[in-house]
């Protein structure tokens, strides 16, 4: 992360959760049950080590710039309020999400204190304009960034998406 980070610039927002599908969990022989624990010791690790560069003793940190900004990656649960309180920002999914329960989530979110938040997984199919229109409902509920992916990809559908919303 350090060097994608100093390669872009300083620009990498670098997002980390801890898993929402049990088949992929299944599929590397993981603990699905276990995975908010081991998350917990993991990130608290990954802080750790962003703040002093070292790990077990060894600098891992050769640049001078400073590590990226850590975002959570959460639906639901302690984590969100946790992203507003020990991190840099919170990464929602609408992909798994109703928009009701992403407003309720984004409101615990601002409530702790939290800065930054990220909507992704909005998925635009063959249905554009529905799909518009949920980017545009979920921008107006306050996400500060929202995120696309479009499923009947083209440059010239691209570009009137990016017309659409940005322009």
């Amino acid at each position: 992360a350090w060097t994608v980070h100093q390669m872009s610039g300083g620009r990498l927002i670098l997002g980390v959760g801890p898993g929402s599908t049990g088949t992929d969990f299944q599929a590397m022989d993981g603990d699905f049950p276990g995975r908010f624990a081991r998350f917990a010791d993991q990130v608290g690790e990954l802080a750790a080590i962003f703040a002093d560069g070292a790990a077990n003793g060894v600098d891992l940190s050769p640049f001078a710039a400073g590590a990226p900004p850590v975002m959570i990656g959460a639906w639901r649960g302690p984590w969100v309020e946790r992203a507003a309180t020990n991190h840099q920002g919170w990464i929602a999914s609408a992909g798994y999400n109703d928009d009701l329960t992403l407003a309720g989530a984004l409101g615990r979110f601002r409530s702790a204190g939290g800065q930054r938040a990220i909507c992704t997984n909005i998925q635009l199919g063959d249905d554009l304009d529905a799909g518009l229109e949920r980017a545009r409902h979920l921008a107006e509920l306050g996400f500060d960034d929202i995120v696309v992916f479009d499923t009947a990809f083209t440059l010239e559908r691209a570009a009137e998406i990016r017309s659409a919303l940005i322009d």
